[in-house]
């Protein structure tokens, strides 16, 4: 399997609607995925941030006496190593026309930047 590098997500996409609800058949020339299921991540956008965490947690550690500049430093880390907002596993929602196809063991998969994806679909509340 492919490991994605940098801030890159593979994609299994999922095949357009064909018929509708209402039972018509839908004819489209050029059918586009443009939904599917994540099954691999990349390093995402910041490879040391386990490492700013760790320091995060031992300057709030250090901070006995609560001040304030501390505090922020702290969070301030936090921040600028986010948490990444998708998941393998995830069901999202991504550009027409981002990405590149990849075939792998017969297998079609798109390689798309995090920034190609419009949303996160919640399945739980879907349902």
């Amino acid at each position: 399997m492919l490991r994605p590098l940098g801030d890159r997500l593979l994609v299994k996409p999922e095949p357009p609607e064909a018929i509708t609800a209402s039972g018509l058949h839908l004819v489209r020339h050029w059918p586009q995925e443009t939904t599917g299921t994540v099954i691999a991540l990349g390093t995402q956008l910041s490879p040391f941030r386990r490492e700013a965490h760790d320091l995060a947690r031992r300057l709030e550690n250090f901070n006995v006496y609560h001040e304030p500049l501390l505090q922020d430093a702290a969070t301030l880390l936090r921040d600028l190593t986010p948490t990444p907002p998708i998941a393998v596993g995830d069901f999202v929602v991504f550009s027409a026309d981002a990405g590149q196809q990849i075939t792998v063991d017969g297998e079609v998969v798109l390689m798309l930047r995090v920034a190609d994806v419009l949303c996160v679909v919640d399945m739980e509340e879907v349902a």
